[in-house]
């Protein structure tokens, strides 16, 4: 694409490493940063056309566009932003701004889709104590573009030829009785509505149990759930299930203590004491059930646990002076101390087996690889998803996400601590790399198309987010460290409010629907 005059600003291609939406400590990218994206190398003044914007920008007193000339109103409105850099001095070397200038051109020229929201720019800048010009651009912009936006299930429906969720209202209502699954796509596959997702400490697996609590809700599954836990979960507790006991919530349609039909759920998606055997039994006997997980870059998994929890308070060690304690304090720790290799033992791998063998672990590893239809990798998160989507079935539409408990502001170590995490860490090392190397296998596998359905997934989460996300909040809790809260937009979809799940309203919906009446703890939530 030419840059539309005034030869003296260059752009080069930004490469696929800094394209890359989900890497460990970010927050996923819009999907203009991710088409055709570019980055200025020199500086130009573009002040004589801001003159020449207001005589011809879009609802001026100027000339107005015809419809056949609309693609160069649009470019117009793209080199506005150059326009406002110029104006305030800032120099060309933000990549947001020629960015957003060149999304703005592309998307409403070629794909004939309005701007994609500009709120998760505005948000992340917040964050990062950034709230520069790059923001104030994003909001004239978003401004200016005003276009009739078809809705999140219209786009979803248009990308993956999916019959969309029909109501619209904004208190949801949960489906009176079961209906079978919907029919495939293609009509070449059938959709996975039984699974077990076994899921891992701070590894972005709250955002993925959303993500399958949402396919269930609207399908009116029936979910393993523990009777002690807020939203059901079994922490450090094996399931128990007999004739005469259980501490499960009954499945759809069993009478609570008739304990004996306590099984045939269709998915479990809660923290338990991972054994195959053991869940198995009380799965419905689909002959496509399917385990899967998610897994995180060991030290990064740790650093996350470690300041989620506040597990520093414990250690009696300080956020502020971290930098400069957390190294000797790790130095000290005992084997079998300090809660490393939590992913190995989120997946059922005892202490002897992590503390172990080498020969014991790899045998685990590769048993776990047999068991595992598939293992999601965090640092790939929207890959991981399209991968998943293709094994089961799904529609875009069911793997749209919303982050949940997102910490804004991730702990930065030194090279010589996040070395003695990893030494520490080795079972979780060995485990994450051979699902990473497994990971790649299956992109390869996937085809073609892989890449394709990658941006047509990530401009659905852009469009997704303005029409669904009302703000976003950093908040805390009596017993967990900040993390990132988001909140309805008003009048949204019931798909909306179930993508969002605020508070995690929609998994409290699931809890009551199989017979937990009330909770005190769910104003905690």
């Amino acid at each position: 694409m030419s840059s539309g005059g005034g030869g003296g600003c260059q752009l080069r291609p930004v490469t696929a490493e800094e394209a890359s939406p989900m890497r460990s400590g970010t927050s996923p990218v819009p999907d203009e940063l991710n088409r055709g994206r570019f980055e200025p190398t020199s500086s130009v003044s573009w002040l004589p056309l801001s003159a020449a914007f207001a005589v011809i920008g879009p609802g001026g007193s100027g000339v107005q566009f015809s419809s056949q000339r609309r693609e160069e109103r649009y470019w117009f409105l793209a080199l506005l932003t150059f326009c406002l850099v110029s104006l305030v001095g800032v120099q060309m070397t933000s990549r947001y701004s020629l960015n957003v200038a060149f999304g703005v051109f592309e998307r409403l020229t070629t794909t004939g889709v309005p701007l994609p929201p500009m709120k998760n720019y505005l948000y992340n800048a917040s964050l990062d104590g950034n709230r520069n010009m790059d923001a104030a651009l994003a909001e004239v912009i978003l401004a200016l573009s005003t276009n009739n936006t078809p809705s999140v299930t219209e786009r979803t429906k248009q990308a993956s030829n999916m019959t969309p969720h029909p109501p619209t209202k904004n208190v949801p209502q949960a489906p009176s009785k079961s209906s079978p699954p919907p029919a495939s796509a293609d009509g070449e596959c059938n959709e996975t509505s039984n699974f077990v997702f076994i899921k891992t400490h701070k590894t972005g697996s709250s955002t993925l149990r959303s993500l399958t609590c949402r396919f269930g809700y609207f399908r009116n599954l029936s979910f393993v759930l523990g009777v002690g836990g807020i939203i059901g979960h079994l922490n450090g507790v094996p399931i128990k299930f007999g004739k005469n006991s259980s501490n499960l919530l009954p499945p759809i349609g069993v009478r609570k203590g008739d304990f004996a039909n306590y099984r045939n759920y269709n998915i479990s998606n809660i923290h338990l004491i991972y054994s195959k055997t053991s869940v198995t039994k009380i799965m419905y006997p689909a002959s496509d059930l399917k385990f899967f997980t998610i897994l995180r870059e060991p030290s990064e998994q740790w650093l996350s646990s470690f300041q989620y929890f506040k597990q520093y308070v414990k250690a009696g060690l300080k956020l502020e002076t971290l930098s400069l304690t957390l190294l000797p304090y790790l130095r000290k720790l005992k084997p079998g101390q300090g809660n490393f290799n939590r992913q190995l033992h989120d997946l059922g791998v005892g202490s002897k087996v992590i503390l172990g063998m080498p020969k014991l672990l790899n045998e685990t590893i590769h048993r776990l690889d047999k068991e595992l239809a598939f293992a999601l990798i965090m640092e790939y998160f929207d890959e991981s998803l399209i991968i998943m989507k293709k094994l089961f079935c799904w529609s875009f539409e069911d793997i749209l996400y919303v982050k949940k408990r997102q910490q804004p502001n991730p702990l930065r170590v030194s090279a010589e601590a996040r070395k003695e995490i990893l030494r520490r860490s080795s079972p979780d090392v060995a485990l994450y790399n051979h699902f990473l190397g497994v990971f790649w296998q299956k992109v390869e596998e996937y085809g073609p198309t892989f890449h394709e359905d990658l941006k047509t997934f990530r401009r659905l989460l852009n469009d997704t987010w303005d029409e669904c996300i009302g703000k976003s909040v950093a908040e805390r809790s009596h017993d967990r460290y900040m993390y990132v809260e988001n909140y309805l937009a008003q009048n949204s979809s019931t798909f909306c409010w179930a993508l969002v799940n605020s508070k995690f309203a929609m998994d409290v919906e699931i809890v009551r629907r199989q017979g937990k009446s009330s909770d005190k703890r769910w104003k905690d939530l």
